[in-house]
């Protein structure tokens, strides 16, 4: 099933002017791959999309989203860089394969879902986050894990292609913010969202951390999991579970829409737009970032921010379809 592709894809041009996609890793730090796959500091990324993760990993800090320093309007980027799916700015290694397929699972998403991740792991997923089972139906939980998957999927492209196949070959280059496997999530997420979750146990908020693994886990068995199919589902629930909470601080309608579009937000307003009354799409905001204009992700979803999201489009379609299966 081919939907139509909304999201902007990021591309490098060569001297030659010839069009490769964008590789999330440093010169710097691809000089230390080369020179014997040992972990760099990280990459040095000027301009981020800010499509993170876990919406920035503010926890539980959410306040009045209309403040300076308050969950919305705090860049994420400052402290959790990589989270989610970086855009690339400066200092970028380019690479290509010969014949890459652009897309390799566009048209045969749900079919690769269906082939690689068993149903039970959906459902042992659910019963991982008891904020899941509060808010959403075994069947619609399942609807909204497969939904984000599939449409993570749909977007896979060349850039993704090779960032596996780097992470594969080396276990992972250190916390260089590549999104990795089905879910594409970066090891810096699935490590921010363990500490949450036991953050959240300490304080007697939850009985266990269903990330625990993961707190002392070496890069190299991050990178292992997140290339694992079978673990997609359990770490787009941990995403799931942190937005409910969220949500719920802020009186935000918790449904499969409003959390499909909290695992990408791609709205945003200026910065100076103090009451937020005017979202931006993702090409208005990459434009007024071009001209110099100060943009902050819209994290909580409203009506009017739901009404200018491609992602929530996409996943709107992906929930009907999975629906009508």
């Amino acid at each position: 099933m081919a939907f139509e592709q909304t999201q902007n894809s990021e591309r490098a041009i060569q001297p030659q002017g010839v069009e490769l996609a964008r590789l999330s890793v440093s010169n710097s730090e691809m000089s230390v791959f080369q020179a014997g796959y040992k972990s760099g500091t990280g990459v040095d990324i000027v301009d981020r999309e800010m499509e993170l993760f876990g919406n920035g990993f503010s926890f539980d800090q959410v306040a009045n989203p209309y403040g300076k320093s308050d969950f919305v309007a705090w860049d994420p980027t400052e402290q959790y860089q990589g989270i989610r799916k970086p855009a690339l700015g400066t200092d970028i290694v380019r690479v290509a394969g010969p014949l890459m397929e652009d897309h390799p699972f566009r048209g045969r998403e749900l079919g690769t879902i269906a082939r690689d991740i068993p149903e039970e792991k959906f459902q042992q997923a659910y019963n991982a986050f008891p904020e899941i089972k509060d808010a959403l139906s075994p069947e619609g939980s399942n609807r909204l894990m497969k939904a984000v998957i599939a449409n993570e999927l749909n977007n896979y492209g060349p850039d993704d292609v090779i960032q596996d196949k780097l992470a594969k070959l080396t276990g992972g280059i250190g916390e260089s913010g590549m999104t990795l496997g089905y879910s594409q999530i970066t090891p810096v997420g699935v490590r921010a969202m363990a500490k949450e979750l036991e953050d959240q146990v300490n304080r007697h908020e939850r009985a266990n951390n269903p990330l625990a693994k993961y707190l002392n886990a070496d890069n190299k068995a991050i990178t292992r999991a997140l290339e694992d199919p079978k673990e997609a589902p359990l770490l787009v629930a941990a995403n799931i579970a942190h937005n409910i909470r969220m949500y719920r601080n802020n009186g935000v309608v918790i449904n499969e829409g409003t959390l499909g579009y909290g695992f990408n937000p791609d709205v945003s307003f200026r910065h100076d737009d103090k009451k937020h009354e005017h979202p931006l799409t993702p090409n208005e905001a990459k434009h007024l970032k071009s001209a110099g204009v100060s943009v902050d992700k819209a994290i909580l979803p409203t009506g009017a921010v739901l009404g200018k999201s491609p992602h929530f489009a996409n996943i709107e379609q992906w929930l009907s379809a999975i629906a009508s299966e």
